[in-house]
């Protein structure tokens, strides 16, 4: 059942109400839910802070709804902190919601709980000390969120019945490599402490049934894969990071690129965080380089890239394109590198 409906339009009041980048959509839509019931619990909530925020919009300090240690929350300042890290939360769920292929929803079944609960944990710090009332017959979120992410997994178990529509999903042979690395991605990180007992077995029987289906099978996952969904704004578990997109190259050669990397440890080398190998855009994911120091002697500086390409040799690294650019950097990436064994 694929999407109809462009589904992040359940937070349209919030990213209205916060200019938010993604455009305004007509009222009318306003107060449908997703098809993928997994968080509607969270826009009541959210909008309980907002509408907290709205009222408060020109107080610098909010004395009157803080007591006692709680005056550390009082600043204008620290409030608009808060709701900050809401928002990069909310963007995330919003992100989730408008992937078309259900599948590929399915493959981020781990991924996208974690999120929904760190904004949950968020919004109880914030409706806590800010003295905001819960919604309306709101009960625990841990007990709604269980109840969505059970109807979410009856949905995927009607689905499978179609055969028809799995293969339309499946798409050509690159999109089912990626979805069975997803699958099997996600079912090997969260699978023992995030799933539900129910989310295992379903996830597993769609992994089954897209193996049999395409013909293709993957027995295992890079240690270094970071699915593209992992990363927003440049940041990836908290830490800034450069995604550097493999134009115009294939699975094998980011593959090649991501192994031999992955290994390289020096002060000098760039951190690979990691790598995707799969989907339309492939990309390496590794830390920024600086300028070298202009107060750092040539001398320093030569001796740094020697030992650089020293390690590099015992490795069976070799650069293929070391550039002036690069060796004028702190650190040291590959471009583009071939390892010969």
């Amino acid at each position: 059942m694929p999407h109809s409906q462009q589904t992040s339009r359940r937070w349209e009041d919030w990213t209205f109400s916060h200019k938010h980048r993604r455009p305004r959509r007509q009222s009318k839509t306003l107060g449908l839910l997703t098809p993928d019931r997994i968080g509607d619990h969270l826009v009541a909530r959210c909008m309980a802070l907002d509408n907290f925020r709205a009222r408060n919009l020109s107080k610098m300090w909010l004395p009157e709804v803080l007591q006692g240690s709680r005056m550390t929350f009082g600043s204008r300042q620290v409030f608009q902190g808060i709701v900050n890290a809401v928002s990069d939360q909310i963007d995330a769920v919003i992100t989730y919601e408008n992937e078309s292929n259900v599948l590929v929803q399915l493959a981020q079944t781990g991924y996208i709980v974690q999120q929904i609960s760190k904004l949950n944990r968020l919004l109880d710090v914030a409706l806590t000390v800010y003295n905001i009332k819960e919604p309306h017959s709101m009960v625990k979120w841990q007990t709604v969120l269980q109840q969505e992410r059970q109807e979410r997994m009856t949905r995927f178990q009607k689905m499978m019945a179609n055969k028809k529509l799995l293969m339309q999903m499946l798409g050509d042979e690159q999109q089912q490599l990626n979805i069975l690395t997803l699958l099997l991605y996600d079912f090997q990180k969260h699978g023992d402490d995030t799933y539900t007992d129910l989310e295992g077995d379903v996830i597993s029987d769609v992994y089954d049934t897209c193996v049999n289906l395409s013909g293709l099978t993957v027995v295992t996952v890079p240690e270094w894969l970071v699915p593209a969904h992992e990363i927003r704004q440049n940041r990836w578990q908290d830490t800034e990071v450069k995604v550097e997109k493999l134009m115009n190259r294939n699975e094998e050669f980011c593959i090649r690129q991501a192994s031999a990397w992955w290994n390289l440890h020096h002060p000098h080398v760039m951190k690979l965080f990691g790598a995707c190998h799969v989907g339309n855009d492939l990309f390496l994911v590794h830390e920024s380089a600086q300028s070298v120091n202009k107060s750092v002697s040539s001398r320093d500086v030569v001796l740094g890239t020697a030992r650089i390409l020293q390690l590099l040799h015992e490795r069976y690294v070799v650069p293929t394109k070391l550039t002036v650019e690069r060796l004028s950097s702190n650190k040291c990436g590959f471009q583009e590198t071939t390892a010969d064994n």
